[in-house]
């Protein structure tokens, strides 16, 4: 009889998919860095999105910052939304915000997280 030995068996990681996105409209000029645990995984600077596999207990969070408003209006609205909703506005086309921290949880492992931003220049604080 022959016997092999399994090398670091256990339970596989406690994941999830963590889809981000950013939307910038309005002739909003700004910045989105993603955290993760601390540390920036994204950083984007026009309309995009993609995908980010987390742990379970990993934290992630979200710096907006708005730096311009190209167009005609001049209120900068910064906003998230899924797994936290922030917001803030500025007049005169600066606004910021650096959300709280998300902790990934044990009801999150095996599905897809959301969090979404958005960067616009509007007439009015939204």
């Amino acid at each position: 009889m022959i016997k092999c030995r399994v090398e670091g068996g256990g339970a596989p990681p406690a994941t999830a998919t963590l889809a981000w996105s950013l939307s910038i409209t309005g002739g909003g000029v700004g910045v989105m860095d993603l955290y993760v645990n601390g540390s920036i995984v994204e950083t984007r600077s026009n309309t995009s999105n993609g995908n980010y596999t987390v742990n379970q207990g990993d934290t992630i969070a979200m710096d907006l910052n708005m730096n311009q408003c190209t167009g005609g209006d001049n209120y900068a609205n910064v906003s998230t939304s899924g797994i936290i909703s922030e917001e803030d506005c500025g007049d005169n086309t600066t606004a910021s915000l650096f959300t709280s921290n998300y902790t990934v949880q044990a009801g999150d492992v095996g599905t897809t997280i959301y969090f979404n931003a958005f960067i616009s220049c509007e007439g009015a604080c939204l």
